[in-house]
């Protein structure tokens, strides 16, 4: 089935917003086209954390302004069970107009 709200994503390279679970924070990753080699291995091995650590971005409400995640991008995920992890693989891989377990080419 064709997505087209997420072939919009896509084309347009929109980074993937989320907030945290409290709903206080706001938080960003860039588009799957858009991640580094380092990042996509991360993300293949499912270790999250270190894709927020390296490439993800937090909404600082003092300055305004997209800022690094670095350490508190990789802390979101202290804690989450499996199957929480597993949903926020899945809006992620969702955005880019994927399923889990799909490659690329497989979404052609």
């Amino acid at each position: 089935m064709l997505d087209l709200d997420a072939l919009a994503h896509e084309a347009n390279g929109e980074p993937f917003e989320f907030t945290s679970e409290s709903g206080k924070k706001k938080w960003r990753l860039p588009h799957l086209n858009e991640l580094v080699w380092g990042a996509k291995l991360a993300m293949d091995a499912q270790r999250y954390d270190l894709v927020m650590r390296e490439v993800g971005e937090r909404w600082d409400e003092r300055g305004k302004k997209w800022v690094p995640a670095r350490d508190r991008g990789a802390e979101l995920f202290l804690g989450m069970h499996d199957d929480q992890i597993g949903q926020f693989a899945a809006n992620y891989l969702a955005h880019a107009g994927m399923k889990p377990g799909e490659s690329r080419a497989s979404s052609r």
